[in-house]
């Protein structure tokens, strides 16, 4: 977490609705017995006292002891506000103050709820409190709202398993550790390294903050109904422990970013069935632990990637299908040792040559 300094107001209006967070609940114990006396007196007292004590006696009050009120995080409400403000925008530039300013944008929504509405109460010296605050403004952008399952408290939420286990959890902007919300999973610090949300109408963009979570290894947001829309954020290219990037049947449009290929730790990287264009960039042949490459389905044209393909000696699946591009396949890639699919433009256009000129694909589209 950033210090606290003076900054902006965090102005805006609130976001959606948490519940409280429930409080533990305290055992009770069984009612006890108290022991019979086994005599009874032998002999009654022989005086009786020689006088009462009068009302004077007696202290005329109880004295009463004075509570402090307990204040959250020791500062009032105001206090808390700036300082998780400044957190975001001045010490640490998580994101611009004029977009939280912005009332009604994902990250003014992220920002309300997160000082406002949400009943886990955050302070600000919480280590985790970007994380939280990143992880809003994913489903404010992404319309969480909107979402099949798991969105706000009250929605359904049985999401089932990835090929990383089960998915289900708490609903999103529950009161509880972010680790608990469904799609998530952390490390034993409490650091998110998977967001799986696939087929659960998100829609929206992707958030440009997405390097704040830096243990990232596995980022999916796939599969029909998901409808993403507007460029992939260069800083997925910040992420060093970034395995797999699937973004695949959306509506993603632009280039495939160049920083992309700084994440050199990435296996997988699905962007098919979009509506990316430009070409295949030179540095793909730098991610050298890369087996599986889908890009299908895009209009990206240019020469077919041949150097950069003939690197990844890991590669099992190949899919450049249904693009733009032209060229011969190099013998050289044909025989990479791992190779077990590969699907390229190689089926004629009726007279035609086809686009691509391909001995050993193991399936041909025809753009």
């Amino acid at each position: 977490t950033g210090k606290s300094s003076k900054g902006g107001s965090g102005k805006g209006s609130k976001g959606g609705k948490s519940t409280g967070k429930s409080a533990s609940e305290k055992g009770t114990s069984s009612p006890t017995v108290s022991p019979s006396p086994t005599e009874s007196p032998t002999a009654s007292p022989t005086k009786s006292p020689t006088a009462l004590p009068v009302a004077s006696d007696f202290p005329s009050a109880v004295p009463s002891v004075s509570v402090a009120p307990t204040v959250p995080c020791n500062m009032d409400e105001e206090m808390r506000r700036q300082m998780i403000f400044n957190i975001l925008t001045v010490d640490n530039d998580v994101t611009p103050a004029a977009e939280i300013n912005d009332v009604g944008s994902s990250a003014n929504l992220a920002f309300e709820w997160l000082v406002g509405e949400d009943a886990l109460y955050l302070c600000p010296d919480e280590p985790k409190i970007i994380q939280r605050y990143v992880l809003a403004k994913i489903y404010f952008q992404s319309n969480g709202d909107d979402w099949l399952q798991c969105s706000r408290p009250g929605n359904v939420c049985a999401p089932g398993s990835s090929d990383f286990g089960p998915l289900g959890g708490a609903d999103w902007l529950s009161p509880v550790n972010e680790c608990d919300w469904a799609f998530l999973r952390c490390n034993n610090d409490n650091c998110i390294t998977h967001i799986e949300v696939d087929e659960n109408l998100v829609t929206g963009t992707l958030v440009d903050e997405i390097d704040w979570l830096e243990f990232i290894m596995v980022y999916t947001m796939d599969g029909d109904p998901n409808e993403l829309t507007g460029t992939i954020p260069t800083q997925f290219g910040n992420l060093p422990n970034l395995i797999l990037l699937d973004l695949d049947e959306n509506a993603l449009t632009g280039t495939i970013p160049e920083e992309i290929f700084s994440a050199t730790s990435l296996q997988q990287l699905d962007l098919d069935t979009n509506q990316l264009t430009g070409t295949i960039s030179t540095l793909l042949g730098s991610l050298l632990q890369l087996n599986f490459l889908q890009l299908f389905g895009n209009p990206i044209s240019g020469t077919f990637p041949n150097a950069e393909l003939e690197n990844l000696t890991l590669m099992t699946t190949i899919g450049l299908d249904k693009m733009d591009l032209t060229g011969v396949v190099s013998e050289a890639v044909c025989d990479l040792p791992n190779l077990q699919n590969f699907w390229t433009d190689c089926n004629p256009i009726g007279n035609n040559p086809p686009q691509v000129v391909c001995d050993c694909c193991t399936f041909c589209s025809s753009g």
